[in-house]
């Protein structure tokens, strides 16, 4: 390989590791001694704010604007979990699907969707009632699995009230760093280049994520 891996997991440490680390690892290696310049900058952020760094390998599976959506959300989310920064879930897919849910009418719509082949033979669907997948998004569990169920479902009947935009992505990734007064919030993936073989004429949700770098202290690397 080239080195890429290695890279990016360096530099994820050096923003996150304790200071003694961190000193450590520009005395240890002789050419970093003499890259003041570079130790005083990474300095200089680590000491401006707290900084949550999150990590993702690999592309393969994003194969639209819909996915590439909720795997950046997923991988932001775990790692503000990890750090233990508070942020609003309702404006997350799990807090807008709940909110849908909690209409009486459009929970027996769903409780009819999901009762339809192929929804209730497999997935997280299977054997269960709209009234259990409420009652799921609304407990503490993990809930990836059901809600990219959902999203699949939101994608195949056109249920637009149940999709995560781009839009909404980045408004939540705005107002969580606004909000948990954050340095920076960095998503650092590597093995990316699967998703510009797979999605070549779909970039422009890639280009939005990016572009927001221009206004927040949001990184995609």
């Amino acid at each position: 390989g080239t080195g890429k891996s290695r890279v990016a997991w360096t530099l994820r440490s050096l923003l996150t590791c304790a200071d003694a680390e961190f000193g450590g690892y520009f005395d240890r290696y002789d050419p970093l001694k003499n890259e003041s310049d570079l130790r005083t900058k990474l300095e200089g952020h680590r000491k401006a704010g707290k900084i949550v760094v999150a990590s993702r390998y690999g592309s393969d599976m994003i194969d639209g604007p819909d996915a590439l959506v909720q795997a950046v959300f997923e991988s932001l989310s775990a790692a503000l979990d990890a750090a233990g920064v508070s942020y609003d879930a309702g404006k997350t897919l799990r807090g807008g699907v709940v909110r849908w849910l909690e209409d009486e009418d459009n929970l027996a719509y769903f409780d009819l969707l999901i009762k339809k082949d192929p929804y209730c033979h497999k997935g997280s669907f299977a054997g269960r009632s709209a009234t259990d997948v409420l009652a799921l998004l609304k407990g503490d569990g993990d809930v990836d699995k059901l809600l990219g169920d959902i999203r699949q479902l939101a994608k195949d009947r056109g249920v637009t009230a149940l999709r995560f935009t781009k839009e909404d992505l980045t408004e939540w990734i705005k107002e969580t760093v606004k909000s948990a007064n954050l340095k920076a919030l960095i998503l650092v993936w590597d093995e990316f280049s699967a998703f510009f073989k797979n999605n070549k004429t779909k970039l422009d949700t890639l280009q939005d994520i990016v572009e927001l770098s221009n206004s927040t202290p949001f990184n995609m690397v």
